[in-house]
């Protein structure tokens, strides 16, 4: 992850347990669910284990920007994008789901 998103001023980090964040400044929503699914492909095509090549690991994220219209503070705007992260569970895994609440 961190060798994907290493761009400059680019972050990664570990929220707790399987959730992580990548903070892309300079980046609208498009561009960051862009990159999102890249990687998310990128995942999904790498051999975890040289013995069991058909064994694939998968991802769901969730991609939001913030936006002062729409998020009072970093915690409003994290729930939006945790709310994605389950939007893309429930829709079968494996997938970006974007917050789109200010285009």
């Amino acid at each position: 992850m961190r060798h994907v998103f290493a761009g400059h001023s680019e972050l990664c980090a570990r929220l707790g347990g399987e959730a992580f964040a990548v903070l892309l400044p300079n980046h609208n929503e498009a561009q960051a669910a862009q990159r999102a699914d890249a990687f998310r492909i990128g995942l999904s095509a790498a051999t975890v284990v040289p013995e069991l090549p058909e064994l694939r690991m998968r991802v769901s994220i969730g991609v939001g920007a913030f936006c002062a219209q729409a998020h009072a503070d970093a915690d409003q705007f994290f729930g939006d994008v945790d709310r994605a992260l389950y939007r893309a569970k429930a829709e079968g895994r494996n997938c970006v789901c974007r917050v789109a609440v200010c285009e």
